[in-house]
């Protein structure tokens, strides 16, 4: 689909715009193309889709090199959030009103993998938060020369100039976490699981220029405020975890781990994937919509569950009692800083 039919249809009373053809009734859909300030721009193509559910307004945004691929994103995450509005509030099937392991794709074995690959991310990036336990390092001089290149032509001229590349170790997979920093370390965050690494660290670095877009709108900011002040039971919007240690909190000391070269830390990504891989049937795949795409969540019984606002302790800890890691929890304190999931 060519953006500018899809933004002037978002724009026309008369046309027959495409989003008719999705089962959901939006309303009020508009499609924009999008730009991140200077030191933050690294998808060539970023296009916004606001539309209106059941008076709930829904944004989906897709970033990538060719502007077809970014609509599709933009369009697929759009599905994604909806099919998740209508399977929570609809259908009344009791899950967690969040993204974590959801995904929308054209089959049913891409959306499975892409669910448990999402389920995947946020759990190896909790598990490491919760444990305190320093993330793997990849030596910056050994980064893929596009990306090298990107962080010393873009992001060193930006309020963050600092990037570092982590990976996780203790979660069901692997996960790569893109940290933006400034000089005194407060800073942005985002994370990604794919089955390559490259194209792991390449989905995260957009994310965290979408976070550091937002930092610089001081978005989430009130949100972020409930977070410093630990309010119990008060839920946040998801993006305030992105942006919480840009405005109130250093990004703790204990993140920064061993170093690892490239090679060792694609030797690692790829061996917990094949271990991943090997233990697939532990997964559920709930389907929630099956045309004109596949949509759906997965879930695994020991993967910590995803929530944004304070943490509850109790419920952490009974999670983590199903969990084999490396460092028993019973030896560490758990941590209950805010955790950089969104």
């Amino acid at each position: 689909m060519r953006l500018d039919n899809a933004i002037l249809n978002s724009q026309s009373d008369t046309a027959a715009p495409w989003w008719k053809s999705l089962p959901f009734g939006f309303r009020d859909v508009r499609v924009s193309r999008g730009t991140r300030p200077a030191g933050f721009r690294f998808s060539k193509f970023i296009v916004n889709i606001e539309a209106s559910l059941n008076d709930i307004e829904i944004r989906s945004c897709g970033e990538a090199e060719t502007e077809d691929l970014a609509m599709t994103k933009a369009i697929m995450e759009l599905i994604e959030r909806a099919s998740l509005m209508r399977w929570h509030k609809e259908l009344n099937h009791g899950i967690p009103g969040t993204s974590n392991g959801w995904a929308a794709h054209e089959t049913l074995p891409q959306a499975r993998t892409g669910a448990i690959l999402e389920l995947v991310e946020r759990d190896a990036v909790l598990a490491q938060w919760y444990l305190s336990v320093p993330f793997l390092e990849i030596t910056p001089s050994e980064w893929p020369q596009s990306i090298l290149h990107w962080s010393r032509t873009e992001l060193s001229q930006s309020e963050f100039p600092e990037m570092k590349l982590l990976i996780s170790t203790e979660g069901l997979g692997p996960s790569i976490t893109c940290l933006f920093l400034n000089a005194a370390g407060y800073g942005v965050s985002g994370h990604s699981t794919k089955v390559d690494l490259q194209e792991s660290i390449e989905s995260a670095l957009a994310e965290t220029c979408r976070a550091a877009h937002h930092a610089l709108r001081r978005s989430f900011w009130n949100d972020s405020q409930a977070l410093l002040r630990r309010e119990e039971g008060v839920r946040v919007q998801p993006g305030a975890h992105t942006v919480y240690y840009a405005y109130h909190e250093l990004f703790p000391t204990w993140m920064f781990g061993p170093a690892t070269s490239w090679l060792e830390a694609e030797q690692f990504w790829n061996d917990r994937l094949d271990l991943l891989q090997s233990e697939t049937s532990d997964f559920k795949f709930h389907q929630a919509l099956g045309h004109p795409v596949v949509a759906g969540f997965a879930t695994h019984e020991r993967a910590f569950e995803l929530a944004w606002g304070s943490i509850d302790i109790q419920k952490v800890l009974k999670q983590a009692e199903k969990r084999n890691f490396s460092v028993s929890m019973k030896e560490r304190t758990l941590n209950t800083q805010p955790h950089i999931v969104s």
